[in-house]
């Protein structure tokens, strides 16, 4: 499918520059409060390049997990309201809305590349474009949830509006039933934050 490998070609890139142009060797001196590496951080090091590796490796795999889940949440949602949505199109339109929260990372990993002076490890976990992150307190024992807070943001509602969209001209649904199965992601994603927010904890 073209656009799963124009989706999965862009996360790889935005993948490829977090891992190994964000997080550099210098981010992780600073972490440590070291000026040169010694031999515990260079073997460290080792171990991190070979986890990002596998990272980077699994990422269209990952990615595949990610959309076959939201894909499969709505389908079923679609089938107990009696829609008639092909899956094939249904994972098309998933994959085409992606793209704005790929595009986002990207934005996000490339900004990055520009902070001077030179990255700390929480200018990293705690900086996203457009999120919600922007708006809590660098003090606030909020800021804890980092994650969460980033994935609520500018890229996300643009997905949202985006899918709502394809529903309705793609697919020819209703104005109702494509609420319906917009809400439905929202609400299988608001779980997943709820989720983490425990885990976090």
């Amino acid at each position: 499918m073209r656009v799963f490998i124009i989706v999965a070609i862009l996360n790889l890139i935005s993948t490829l520059i977090y891992n190994h142009l964000v997080w550099t060797e210098l981010v992780y001196l600073n972490e440590v409060g070291l000026k040169i590496p010694d031999d515990n951080f260079k073997k460290g090091s080792v171990s991190r390049f070979w986890i990002s590796m596998t990272v980077d490796f699994i990422s269209p795999l990952w990615l595949m997990v990610k959309v076959g889940l939201v894909c499969g949440l709505i389908y079923l949602v679609a089938y107990m309201l009696d829609l008639v949505v092909v899956p094939s199109e249904l994972m098309k339109s998933i994959l085409t809305s992606y793209l704005f929260v790929v595009f986002g990372d990207l934005i996000y990993s490339v900004i990055l590349l520009f902070f001077d002076p030179p990255l700390v490890k929480n200018d990293i976990l705690y900086y996203y474009p457009l999120s919600v992150l922007g708006f809590i307190d660098s003090n606030s024992e909020f800021l804890k949830f980092y994650f969460i807070w980033s994935r609520i943001n500018f890229f996300q509602l643009l997905f949202i509006f985006s899918l709502y969209y394809l529903f309705r001209t793609q697919h020819k649904l209703s104005i109702k039933n494509s609420i319906f199965l917009t809400v439905s992601y929202i609400l299988f994603y608001g779980l997943f934050l709820v989720f983490w927010l425990f885990v976090s904890v």
